[in-house]
């Protein structure tokens, strides 16, 4: 079996020492979450417009322009949802959340200094019924929205050679936090494993995930995982997401 892993880590290894369970309780995992309760930490109105205000990305500038648009009562949800941790813990594992979603997309195209890859196709050799010979990437962005407004997005990404039916080598590999508009959470990349197993590329991202309660007046910390698996003719084997 080839492998390839690398491990990228950052931040503080403090943050991973706090128990799980101050995260990942029974309610964080349950079937339904009420996403309607109020919270005395949710932000004002003023307060996130301020914050997104400062950000001079255009995904910043998208995100105040939506949020603007919205009627006061769907403000007024938008902040509640974003300070319901349940919920978005709920969301980022895949759970059905009213308001809450978490959407994969594959790119369509990606430009590399050479040439330009399509996702889950190959880009040299192969068809015809012949044994497969090419390069192949597999790439998605993992999209948490609140009321269809994005607010965090993770991006994945993969690159490897098949020969004769047979994986050869992984020639790059990409995880990282692509923005993050929610100020009471901190996310960063922790870990990033590619390897070759069974003549299949997988790749595990682990993402830091601390949830600071607005004020500052505790933290929790957890880790979001996000991971694919893509057969040696660059067909999707499966792709999943979740928390703790």
């Amino acid at each position: 079996m080839n492998k390839f892993k690398t491990m990228v880590a950052f931040g503080s290894t403090v943050a991973m020492l706090v128990t799980s369970s101050l995260l990942f309780s029974g309610e964080a995992f349950a079937a339904t979450t009420n996403t309607n309760t109020s919270n005395a930490n949710a932000m004002s109105l003023s307060q996130y417009e301020s914050y997104l205000s400062q950000w001079n990305t255009p995904q910043a500038k998208n995100i105040l322009t939506r949020f603007e648009a919205l009627s006061n009562s769907q403000k007024t949800e938008f902040l509640n949802l974003l300070s319901n941790k349940t919920a978005i813990q709920n969301a980022l594992s895949g759970k059905s959340v009213s308001g809450v979603q978490l959407v994969s997309t594959k790119v369509s195209n990606q430009a590399t200094p050479n040439t330009a890859i399509s996702p889950n196709t190959v880009v040299s050799g192969g068809g015809g019924g012949s044994p497969v010979t090419g390069t192949f990437r597999d790439s998605n962005y993992f999209t948490l929205s609140i009321l269809s407004i994005p607010i965090t997005q993770y991006y994945e990404n993969v690159v490897f050679y098949t020969s004769n039916n047979f994986i050869q080598t992984i020639d790059a590999s990409e995880a990282i936090v692509n923005y993050n508009y929610d100020p009471t959470v901190q996310t960063y990349l922790e870990s990033d494993e590619v390897y070759i197993g069974n003549n299949t590329v997988y790749q595990y991202a682990t993402f830091s995930y601390g949830i600071g309660i607005y004020k500052g007046l505790s933290a929790q910390y957890g880790t979001v995982h996000v991971n694919q698996a893509d057969n040696f003719d660059g067909s999707q084997a499966w792709i999943q997401n979740y928390t703790g």
